[in-house]
């Protein structure tokens, strides 16, 4: 179990230490990690790129009622894409299928349509993870650095989230 969640990581951290703990006894523990900048944020199809990344510490405690996940000391360094890498016209489209998308989901979770059903047991399992999943995100730090737009005087903005508690599903317990 440890190997396999090991691997899992290597997929978005690099040379990952073995962890303190292990799922089997219900809790792993990892420190000192360092995020795979490249494509990290992509995904969100703004232009900015991750340049460097590390978590300081992260948990991973699972119960037969749940699975609780915590990262710590989380330090995020981004630069802005230069504008010959994008397009500002792709990334407007993209943004509002995206919100789309959104509003369609939370409408039709509010309707109860929207459930998990998958007729293998380890989709299954996985979606009843994910019904009562906790992530708890501790002094996070994100810095984005402007070296596009005027080379000569870099723009930086940066922000510091000290705490935040995110719940899926019906989770039930007094916090991560």
């Amino acid at each position: 179990m440890s190997e396999w969640l090991q691997k899992k990581l290597e997929t978005y951290f690099e040379d990952v230490p073995p962890s303190q703990g292990s799922l089997l006894t219900g809790k792993a523990t990892f420190a000192d990690l360092k995020l795979r900048a490249e494509g990290l944020l992509e995904v969100l199809g703004y232009p900015v790129e991750s340049v460097a990344g590390f978590v300081g510490r992260l948990s991973i405690t699972l119960s037969l009622t749940r699975v609780e996940v915590e990262l710590s000391e989380v330090a995020l360094l981004c630069s802005t894409i230069p504008m010959d890498r994008w397009d500002a016209d792709t990334i407007t489209q993209e943004w509002v299928e995206w919100k789309v998308k959104a509003f369609l989901t939370h409408e039709l979770s509010l309707l109860g349509s929207l459930r998990f059903e998958e007729p293998a047991l380890f989709s299954g399992l996985g979606a009843a993870a994910l019904q009562c999943l906790a992530i708890r995100l501790k002094d996070v730090e994100l810095r984005i650095e402007d070296t596009c737009s005027r080379r000569s005087k870099p723009f930086v903005i940066g922000f510091l989230l000290s705490s935040i508690d995110i719940y899926l599903g019906e989770y039930e317990g007094s916090g991560v």
